[in-house]
């Protein structure tokens, strides 16, 4: 789903996005995010001057994820919001000064750069979505968890190795 921001006036436009409803969206979200049950997207692209402010949540759900702590399968949810500014990417002139966008590059707000004033809406979307599931991933309840954690320690048994780690295979060898 391309979006042509020079269709978008001052007063905006809303765009709402759910799973299995643009083919082409739910592909680049599943080759970005694993084990994807459900998402949902909300976008508002206004525009503001020579730069368009998109402001939105989400909310993604994943199945079949493993706690990072414990191990144990569970379902991921993630409810986000954001904003952030969509700039047409352009080539700096032969002087070497490219165009002063006016934001601050320590603002809270990020800037995403698109070509010829499209953006391709799955690739923000699953970029976006990407970003958001972490990569340790932990159960929400936190103490079930420990209780669990506590409970595969009793399984777990460090030997003991004796000397440097490099070398202890050759105390097994049999010697001729």
């Amino acid at each position: 789903m391309r979006i042509n921001l020079l269709d978008i006036s001052e007063d905006g436009h809303e765009f709402t996005v759910k799973r299995k409803e643009e083919k082409d969206v739910d592909e680049k979200v599943a080759a970005a995010v694993e084990n994807l049950k459900d998402f949902s997207f909300r976008i508002f692209i206004q525009k503001t001057g020579d730069i368009y402010t998109t402001t939105g949540d989400y909310s993604v759900s994943q199945k079949d994820i493993e706690c990072s702590l414990c191990a144990e399968d569970m379902e991921l949810p993630i409810k986000n919001k954001f904003t952030e500014f969509l700039m047409n990417e352009t080539k700096a002139d032969q002087k070497g000064h490219a165009p002063h966008s006016g934001l601050n590059i320590d603002s809270d707000k990020d800037v995403t750069f698109v070509t010829g004033h499209e953006l391709d809406l799955g690739e923000f979307i699953a970029e976006m979505l990407a970003l958001a599931v972490p990569l340790y991933p932990r159960c929400l309840d936190t103490a079930a968890c420990e209780k669990r954690q506590a409970e595969n320690q009793k399984y777990y048994q460090e030997s003991a190795m004796k000397g440097h780690p490099a070398f202890s295979v050759l105390s097994k060898l049999k010697k001729d």
